[in-house]
């Protein structure tokens, strides 16, 4: 959190600013991708799949499903990022001049009105609850400063990270690269605040939370769909199969593989042989 106070304050280039923590209020919860119609949402249906006998197959390591396996499907990880979103935007925004003894709290200044009321659409508890959960999900955040005539702030927009790529400089980002669908807008790195967590080997994008967590996350939704899958089949077991005589290798190979294709896995649990 402090990191991402000490942004701000470089930021917009006033004086010192800083929180103070209250009762959090409620904020508007994040952005989620339209739903659309996917033809291969279908395959990731359950966030783990076991290729053969041994070989588990992890849905996508993207943002796209980190926020519909962890955040829309998961109540664990929803809750979390939930309750992180909603703590941060119920702390209020203190601004202050000068430092130590000398430092005084200053009450009305256009910045504190800016981060009261960031935009039309947004207050600045929904603004920081976006902002939050964006970090928490994806690694990353970006807020916007929209100059309007090239002065100061007059709105500032949380932007959506899956969107979002960085134009590399020689000594950090150059611009910023936004895409929604065929439209692409350019933002110079002034006018960019990225609130990043810190990538190991990464210099220029942010690990997510989810990303790591993500496999256990996969298990928990593959073990629930598993389990729903037994209970529509009635909570009845496969049952046994048994042969009359010994089978030979290719036999039981090929009865094995037939099995396996037909009757494992979650959308198969509890069917009859």
């Amino acid at each position: 959190m402090a990191n991402l106070v000490t942004s701000v304050q470089q930021f917009f280039g006033f004086g010192e600013v800083k929180q103070q923590q209250q009762q959090p209020s409620l904020p508007q919860s994040p952005a989620i991708p339209e739903k659309k119609s996917d033809p291969a949402y279908a395959q990731y249906r359950t966030s783990v799949r076991m290729l053969g006998n041994d070989q588990p197959v992890y849905s996508p390591r993207n943002y796209q499903a980190f926020a519909r396996d962890g955040y829309i499907r998961c109540i664990c990880a929803h809750r979390c990022i939930d309750i992180v979103a909603t703590n941060m935007s119920g702390i209020p925004w203190h601004l202050y001049t000068g430092r130590g003894k000398r430092r005084k709290e200053i009450e009305e200044h256009p910045l504190l009105d800016l981060l009261y009321k960031p935009n039309p659409g947004q207050s600045g508890s929904d603004l920081v609850a976006t902002m939050a959960a964006y970090y928490k999900l994806a690694g990353n955040a970006y807020m916007w400063a929209n100059r309007l005539k090239r002065g100061e702030p007059q709105e500032l927009w949380i932007l959506r990270p899956d969107r979002m790529s960085i134009i590399p400089g020689g000594d950090g980002p150059l611009s910023y690269r936004y895409k929604i669908n065929s439209v692409t807008t350019n933002y110079d790195a002034a006018d960019i605040l990225h609130w990043k967590r810190f990538h190991p080997l990464d210099d220029l994008y942010g690990l997510s939370e989810m990303e790591v967590g993500h496999s256990q996350v996969g298990q928990l939704l593959a073990g629930d769909d598993r389990n729903m899958a037994l209970l529509q089949n009635a909570a009845r077991p496969s049952g046994g199969l048994f042969a009359k005589e010994v089978l030979s290798d290719p036999e039981f190979d090929r009865l094995n593989n037939q099995i396996m294709d037909n009757y494992s896995g979650a959308d198969n649990s509890g069917m009859p042989l």
